[in-house]
């Protein structure tokens, strides 16, 4: 309850704020002056945004962006006022003593599209919340509901901030509404991926024919906001060359675009997911090809390394080159000679987490995998039960280690309360 006497403590707190911010002077040497922005949505691509945390100068006053933001400063909500670079009075207006204590949503940096959105490397939530995707890949299609019951309430033990959810056109569009529901009511981001060009670029277009039928595409714009779109999973062999992929996805992503589908796209690898040099080619051409400019790629490391030496090579290669990049699949081994082939996924996570390069693991172990079932299991638990876990690496990857889904996965704000701060 807010009492009288809370009321004229927050005036006399917030006077003395406001006589502060006006009174001190701001060190504003090396800051932007407004309109010179700091952001932009790609390497290469225009300086036309401030992100949260970016400071910039208008007239002779330094703000800080509250969240994305391509308003005046000090105009709206999503800027803060720091002070005056040289200790004269505030030019600005004082702003109203009672302000919306809930931020409104972060202005939209996509036209037509009003959910999660890819700035740079990073992925952001509609208020402008950076999320760092943590979870696992579960079947749902081929489970007995194909509805993630009771499997995303297992997978929510984990504190996991998002589920990527197995899909091919056996299941219906009612069926695949109910799962993207399902993983929301457990507050984890669902991520659906249409499996059914596996290791197959030719596919890739039937795959297509699929997502922009008008019943999914419904389904797609009915949970829009908080959707994420893996177009087909590691659509291609190790026959696809750069050109030929570029060109397969930017028709892919026409066509998506064109039929409304507007929420971040994920790209996989080809070379069955494992090809990053050619997701490091074609991703700023991708990019650049996107009408929303709202692109995610994937690689699912299923490598042979031991040392991890490779993969701490490749994370920093695409963090030096600015690729927004997840790692979409990945166990203790890779599926070519299975446990012959031993991969340090320690030694992923704790890069990924030191890069904020989110992850999922394969897989949660609901419906059983068929692979290297008899040498060494990719399946993180028995049954798809926490706690019952079926190899050491799947606990160690959910819970036990220092970089694990429950040591690192964070929920965003909106998708555990449904709006924005």
């Amino acid at each position: 309850m807010f009492s009288k006497d809370k009321f004229f403590i927050f005036f006399v707190v917030l006077g003395a704020s406001l006589y502060a911010s006006e009174s001190r002077a701001a060190d504003c040497s090396g800051v932007n002056e407004y309109p010179d922005w700091t952001g932009r949505n790609w390497d290469g691509g225009p300086y036309d945004h401030a992100k949260a945390g970016d400071s910039m100068v208008y007239q002779g006053v330094l703000y800080r962006a509250n969240w994305y933001t391509t308003t005046v400063p000090g105009s709206d909500p999503s800027w803060a006022t720091v002070g005056p670079c040289s200790g004269e009075p505030n030019p600005v207006p004082v702003p109203n003593p009672m302000p919306n204590p809930v931020p409104n949503p972060m202005p939209n940096p996509y036209p037509g599209e009003a959910g999660y959105y890819v700035d740079g490397r990073n992925l952001y939530d509609r208020c402008g919340e950076q999320v760092v995707l943590r979870g696992v890949n579960e079947m749902v299609v081929w489970s007995a509901g194909k509805d993630g019951s009771p499997e995303f309430a297992e997978i929510a033990k984990t504190r996991a901030n998002s589920v990527r959810i197995v899909w091919t056109s056996e299941g219906s569009a009612s069926e695949l509404d109910t799962a993207i529901r399902n993983s929301l009511n457990h507050q984890m981001i669902p991520m659906i991926e249409n499996h059914e060009a596996t290791g197959e670029l030719g596919s890739l277009p039937r795959v297509v024919d699929w997502w922009v039928r008008s019943d999914i595409v419904s389904v797609i714009k009915k949970y829009q906001q908080d959707l994420l779109v893996n177009i087909a999973n590691e659509s291609g062999d190790n026959n696809v060359n750069a050109p030929m992929f570029a060109s397969a996805y930017k028709t892919a992503i026409t066509r998506m675009r064109n039929a409304g589908i507007m929420t971040p796209l994920v790209i996989d690898a080809p070379t069955w997911g494992q090809d990053i040099d050619v997701l490091q080619a074609t991703f700023a051409e991708l990019i650049r090809h996107d009408p929303e400019s709202n692109l995610l790629f994937s690689v699912h490391t299923w490598w042979n390394d031991p040392s991890g030496d490779r993969v701490r090579r490749e994370l920093q290669e695409s963090v030096n080159l600015g690729v927004p990049l997840i790692v979409g699949e990945f166990a203790q081994h890779a599926v070519y000679l299975c446990d012959q082939s031993p991969f340090d996924f320690r030694t992923l996570l704790t890069e990924a987490q030191r890069h904020s390069i989110g992850w999922y693991a394969w897989s949660w172990g609901g419906v059983d995998n068929a692979d290297c079932a008899n040498q060494g299991s990719f399946d993180m638990t028995t049954g798809g039960i926490f706690g019952n876990w079926e190899e050491t690496w799947g606990q160690a990857v959910a819970v036990t280690h220092p970089a694990s889904i429950t040591a690192t996965s964070i929920r965003p704000y909106s998708i555990v309360n449904g709006r924005c701060r």
